[in-house]
């Protein structure tokens, strides 16, 4: 049941609970091994905290790019010996608990939650607020148990909202996809008035006020701190944004497919078919190289099923627009698939390429990186922060078709330059973005939290 306001204008969402002695457990050892290896050594250790991430979105159920970093730094802070539970929706109506090797996994269903009238007032969507009032729910019951540190929540859908509303535990918001960087890339449903004044505008005031007024911020890259201030008109706290490249957790690389044609080269995309992630864009730098490189093979990964500004799908109008010609067959649009497909996929390939016109981050480099290829990318956004031009890929123009084309073909004549540039990736993947390296970057942002919200306390 909800219970009225304790704070000034804002409704409560459960009565605090006395917290008990900590109770953190000692990590799995094997964990802790597999994150040193990465690092070549051992993983600086503080004093053990219980940290909550809260993501809609957790493997194996749900993937992509906020599940992956979730998953990524829950295990990398457990492996530095912190208690660390993850709230994710669950598929079914029942609630459940699994053992995620030593981070525990709360599922948990959404519930019809009457909002509360801080809520109201910020107009946070219905079906935005059921999410985050059922995770802060979940917390709070954790907390009765476990005395709860710290919880981080997503920018996207703004999850930490109802967690903002409470103040009851410091709320760090990490940065990623935001809404105004989709409705960039979705322009005919950000103009649809209705959806505006139900959704567009109260969302991006909400996304406003989580990023300057949780006690902390997780940014991937300087690039999205300037894009969220420009977007937005507003500054970021320096004090408590801290920037913290997203990291990977160490993988079992597969074999690489055995190859009967010595000359094949694989090219490979990972992404959805949309105009943001510059699909467009690469496939009008194929037909040039496909007529020339009969040993070329273009893999495209992701979803298909997005339609363009013209109301069309990239991959339809590619196959139709080149259906007569002989290499059409040697570019496959696999659509999206499973972690073993794509990591196999990766370990398959020859060169990565994502032409995105603005990534944050890029966090499909570091996948690439991870497995010791070459990649390319788009000198826009925190590209250029993940990728070293000449070092571990190469950098061109946003939207540059012909400078994509010249890219491609020059790895595509250069097996060292190729092999010289995936060597730098990985050694780059070890010492600047794995998961212990992002999990060990986190600790000074969670302190700078605590004492944020610790000042905030004193002075209510």
């Amino acid at each position: 049941m909800m219970n009225t306001l304790t704070q000034p204008g804002l409704d409560v969402l459960l009565p605090r609970a006395s917290r008990p002695a900590d109770t953190t457990s000692t990590p799995a050892r094997h964990a802790l091994d597999l994150l040193d290896r990465v690092n070549g050594g051992s993983a600086s250790r503080q004093a053990a905290r219980t940290v909550v991430l809260v993501s809609r979105d957790y493997p194996p159920c749900h993937t992509g790019g906020i599940a992956t970093f979730v998953h990524a730094l829950a295990h990398a802070l457990h492996a530095l010996g912190h208690s660390v539970h993850v709230v994710a929706l669950s598929d079914s109506e029942r609630p459940e608990q699994l053992d995620d090797h030593g981070v525990q996994v709360h599922r948990v269903a959404e519930r019809a939650v009457r909002r509360p009238l801080g809520a109201v007032r910020l107009r946070v969507p219905r079906r935005i607020w059921r999410w985050s009032a059922s995770a802060f729910a979940k917390v709070a019951e954790l907390d009765r148990i476990h005395a709860v540190d710290l919880v981080e929540a997503p920018i996207w859908t703004c999850e930490g909202i109802a967690f903002l509303l409470d103040r009851r535990w410091p709320l760090v918001t990490s940065l990623h996809t935001t809404l105004h960087t989709w409705m960039e890339s979705n322009p005919r449903k950000s103009k649809a008035w209705l959806w505006q004044y139900a959704y567009g505008r109260p969302m991006l005031a909400l996304e406003r006020l989580l990023m300057t007024q949780a006690d902390g911020v997780r940014a991937n890259s300087q690039a999205i701190i300037r894009e969220i201030e420009r977007a937005y008109d507003m500054a970021f706290d320096p004090l408590v944004t801290h920037v913290v490249p997203h990291g990977l957790l160490p993988v079992e690389v597969p074999a690489p497919a055995a190859r009967t044609d010595e000359k094949r080269i694989e090219l490979l995309f990972v992404g959805r078919l949309e105009e943001r992630k510059g699909i467009a864009v690469l496939l009008r730098a194929l037909p040039g190289l496909m007529a020339r490189w009969p040993g070329l093979h273009v893999n495209i990964l992701g979803d298909t099923h997005i339609r363009n500004a013209e109301g069309r799908y990239e991959m339809d109008e590619f196959q139709a627009r080149h259906h007569d010609q002989s290499w059409l067959s040697r570019v496959v649009f696999e659509g999206r698939v499973d972690d073993a497909r794509l990591l196999q996929a990766y370990a398959d390939c020859d060169l990565f390429v994502g032409p995105s016109l603005f990534e944050s981050f890029g966090l499909v480099f570091v996948e690439a990186m991870r497995q010791g290829k070459p990649v390319i990318a788009c000198d826009a956004g925190g590209m250029p922060e993940v990728v070293q031009q000449g070092v571990t890929g190469l950098l061109v123009p946003p939207g540059d078709a012909d400078s994509l084309e010249a890219a491609i073909e020059r790895l595509l004549g250069d097996a060292w330059l190729r092999r010289t540039l995936g060597e730098a990736g990985l050694d780059a993947y070890r010492q600047r973005f794995s998961a212990s390296r992002m999990a060990a970057g986190s600790l000074p942002l969670y302190d700078a939290a605590r004492q944020a919200h610790r000042r905030a306390a004193e002075r209510a």
